[in-house]
Formats: C-alpha cells, structure tokens, sequence
C-alpha cells in the first residue's frame, strides 16, 4: 500500500487543510500590510487613476503567493489517485477504470488554477487600466471601444466553459474514489447507486476524511494479515 494510504486521518487532514490554512493566513497578513503602506504613501491630491494603479499593483504583486496554499491540494489529489489505484491493483480485472482519462480529470484542474494565478498580476494590472480607461471615458462622455472591453472579458469568457467542464470531471473523480474504496470492501466493482454516501464524503473531505481514511487504514492491516485476509 502506498505510503500516504497509510497516513492516519488527522495527518492527513493537517497536510491538506492545516497546511493551506496557515500559509493563507500568513499571504493575507501579508497582503494588508502592503495594502496599508501603499495606502499610507498615496500624498493629497494624487489622482484617481494613479492610486488604483497602486492598489492594484499590490494585488499583482502578491497574488501569485496564493499559489502555496493550492500545491497543498495535490495531495489530495495524489491520495484519489492513489485510492483508485490500489483498487485496481487489488481487485485486478475486478476493477477496470480508465485509467488516462481519470488522471487528466483529477489533475486538470490544479494546473489549471495555477496557470490562473500566474496569470493574475496580469489581470490585475488590466483591471487597473480598464477602471482608468472607464473613468476617464465617462468623464469625457465617451463610451468604451468594444475591443478593449473584450480584451479585458474575454479570458474570463473563456474560462467558463472549460470550468464547467472541468468540475464535471472533479465530480467524476469523487464518485471513482469512492466507488473504489467500497469496491475494496465489498471485494467487487460496486455500481454508483452503493457509494452515494462515500460520493458525498469525498465531495466534503474535510469531514469525509475523518471516516474513509481509517477504512483505507484497515485495508492496510488486513492485506498484512493473511488470517484477517481470509475473514473478509
């Protein structure tokens, strides 16, 4: 069994969610105090344009610190994987998945929130000209040539789709995971009308951990156990 199948829920539970939470709480922190300097060096009298340039800038400039937390989250990753895995190795033909397809839907969106991060300085600093270039065509009676505000809109645009996809794959994910752990229990493939608690309890892992990893646990003990192998 591989060896984050083996870690007991509450270590499990610091890694995924101790970790993220203490390094978020630290990029906040330090976000506010850069926010609160920059506040602190805008002199009376600067324009409006310029001071969201400098608010903006410290999201740039911070935002691609959030992407700590997110690597966190490939660990939960790595555990379905891993689950899914080992059910397969288990069960054999029993248990048959695909297996590609299944390893794009859970990593896919973890790249891709990284890509989103990096790609946020940017945004922000867009952000930035786009409320300058508003202000400044209201003020003048102008209204927004449509190739700017595409150009600002159309990533999120974009994103939509691809992230609706994206969470389908995720919820299909959840549903493998447990239909894998179940099958291991059962020592069958088990159908997905058997796991909609298991679904549920990976969908909220947070609560969710504190009761399937200590069936994986198991799981562990009875393949070292030949006695309490035959038993199940």
């Amino acid at each position: 069994m591989p060896g984050i199948l083996k870690l007991k829920h509450w270590q499990l539970f610091s890694i995924i969610y101790g970790g993220p939470f203490i390094v978020s709480t630290g990029v906040v922190v330090f976000m506010l105090g850069k926010i609160f300097a920059a506040v602190q060096q805008i002199e009376p009298g600067t324009p409006d344009e310029q001071k969201f340039q400098q608010i903006f800038g410290v999201y740039a400039d911070v935002m691609p610190y959030f992407i700590i937390p997110i690597l966190f989250s490939a660990v939960l990753i790595y555990w379905r994987q891993k689950v899914v895995d080992y059910a397969s190795k288990t069960l054999k033909e029993a248990y048959k998945y695909p297996k590609g397809l299944f390893r794009v839907a859970l990593w896919a969106p973890f790249l891709l929130a990284i890509l989103v991060f990096l790609w946020m300085p940017g945004f922000f600093r867009e952000l930035s000209e786009f409320v300058t270039e508003v202000e400044s065509n209201s003020i003048q009676g102008e209204e927004l040539p449509p190739s700017f505000v595409f150009k600002f809109l159309g990533t999120w645009i974009l994103l939509a789709p691809i992230s609706l996809v994206l969470s389908i794959g995720q919820l299909w994910t959840y549903l493998e995971t447990a239909r894998a752990i179940r099958s291991i229990e059962v020592g069958r493939r088990v159908s997905a009308g058997e796991v909609v608690g298991e679904f549920f309890l990976n969908w909220f892992f947070f609560i969710g951990v504190w009761i399937l990893q200590p069936k994986i646990n198991k799981f562990d003990v009875t393949e070292k156990d030949p006695y309490l192998k035959e038993m199940v």
